[in-house]
């Protein structure tokens, strides 16, 4: 397997993971703590985000560069940008759409991200 496809394998292992943690969290917020939606959703996104910044670090890209806060403002840009991503995708399939509900559409917007993630993370935080 090359190394290109044994990273993306790594990065997608470590995407679910934090997609779990993403996905509980905002379950607990949104219908036990009762937040609203994209307040459950979004900080539920950044636990997940911070999960996977330091897992990716050290396990998918094995990075040792001691500039660990400058990559981590790297990962979260790029982060913001996927959120404001999921919750357009959120907001048309569940909302505007009516097509799925909240937690599928969750699940559609995720993929979308896991893709845009991977990409700019491979090509600018640990290139």
């Amino acid at each position: 397997m090359s190394a290109f496809w044994l990273t993306f394998l790594k990065f997608f292992t470590v995407g679910g993971m934090g997609f779990g943690i993403d996905m509980l969290s905002t379950w607990i917020l949104k219908e036990k703590l009762v937040l609203k939606k994209y307040t459950a959703n979004t900080i539920g996104f950044f636990l997940g985000i911070v999960f996977r910044f330091f897992i990716n670090k050290a396990w998918t890209f094995q990075d040792s560069n001691p500039q660990w806060l400058k990559q981590m403002i790297q990962f979260g840009s790029i982060a913001l940008v996927g959120l404001a991503m999921v919750n357009g995708i959120i907001y048309l399939l569940d909302e505007k759409w009516k097509l799925l509900s909240f937690y599928k559409a969750k699940v559609v917007a995720m993929i979308f991200f896991m893709l845009w993630n991977f990409t700019a993370n491979y090509l600018w935080t640990f290139a």
